[in-house]
């Protein structure tokens, strides 16, 4: 079982578009991999944003948006949270957690390495993450670890 984020992305390759990409080839590249989000690389490589499915229907289908003409940049989460390559399952957990979604980018020395998703995570992590959670919310006084 793998137990840094750069074990659980192993080779698998990021998957990227740029500001510019509209939102019908985002959602072909997603389909095309079987992935729920890319990254959105500026044209030195640096992220600047993370589009999901989520972000497709909230902010293009919803909204009405034409898919041909909206681009990345327009629906885009910019600035996401990242994690360390090194860092463990169990904190990309937390920190998908108390943020409240499902995909974290992986980030060297200020370029992506790869995407982290909620179903990279096995359950037995997942339930052990959500008790020691519980735990912690419920001993008085406990001063551990905040993600």
């Amino acid at each position: 079982m793998p137990k840094t984020l750069i074990d659980a992305i192993g080779e698998r390759p990021l998957h990227s578009v740029t500001p510019a990409t509209n939102v019908r080839v985002i959602a072909q590249v997603m389909d095309d991999h079987e992935i729920g989000a890319v990254a959105v690389l500026d044209p030195a490589g640096k992220l600047i944003g993370i589009v999901t499915e989520r972000d497709i229907i909230r902010r293009a289908i919803c909204a009405n948006a034409s898919l041909t003409e909206t681009t990345a940049e327009e629906i885009m989460t910019p600035d996401p949270v990242t994690a360390p390559p090194e860092a463990t399952l169990a904190e990309a957990l937390l920190v998908m957690s108390k943020g409240r979604f499902r995909h974290l980018p992986v980030e060297r020395d200020g370029q992506v390495v790869g995407m982290i998703s909620l179903r990279d995570i096995p359950p037995i992590t997942q339930l052990l993450a959500e008790r020691f959670e519980a735990f912690r919310n419920s001993a008085p006084g406990m001063r551990m670890y905040q993600a």
